[in-house]
């Protein structure tokens, strides 16, 4: 990783950020997080503005993924809002030690949402779809996300790192002409 892409405090230079220091102290609940994130165009966005941007896709916004672990037996999340649609299968991880894809359940809760924000807004700043993330699982919980890097941190945002990598995102809208 480059040194001029590693997060610096110093808010005059370019850097990651974690998404929570991004946001206003009034945002960073999970309830008032996940109803004031804004959708932009990213054909109109300025990649060099001044401050930082969250991005999130438009459908997710308006259908989301669940708040809570639906359970293993629960293999597709389907969600409807207005002219969107929205469908997250939930896929098969490799594991290493039994050599055999393991079913791995569907993302949920704030932490893949957190880590979603961070990936669009890389992907749109950089114009590129390939994203350099930190060296460590630790270090990127820590800088990249903005929290704790205790044991239960690193063991949630590993499961749902895999469970998100792991999920089929099928989304659809109605056009005017349809």
């Amino acid at each position: 990783m480059s040194e001029d892409n590693r997060r610096n405090d110093d808010p005059k230079k370019p850097g990651l950020q974690p998404v929570l220091d991004i946001l206003p102290g009034t945002l960073k609940s999970r309830r008032t997080l996940r109803h004031s994130v804004r959708t932009v165009d990213p054909f109109l966005v300025d990649p060099n503005a001044d401050g930082p941007i969250l991005y999130q896709h438009s459908v997710l916004c308006q259908t989301c993924l669940p708040f809570r672990d639906p359970g293993q037996e629960i293999r597709t999340w389907k969600r409807s809002n207005g002219i969107v649609s929205l469908v997250v299968a939930a896929g098969q991880a490799f594991h290493p030690d039994t050599r055999r894809f393991v079913d791995v359940g569907l993302p949920y809760g704030p932490k893949p949402r957190l880590v979603l924000y961070h990936l669009n807004a890389e992907a749109l700043r950089t114009q590129s779809p390939y994203i350099e993330l930190e060296d460590s699982l630790t270090a990127f919980v820590k800088r990249t996300l903005g929290l704790d890097p205790k044991g239960r941190n690193i063991r949630t945002v590993k499961d749902q790192l895999s469970r998100l990598s792991a999920s089929d995102f099928r989304i659809g809208t109605v056009t005017a002409d349809n």
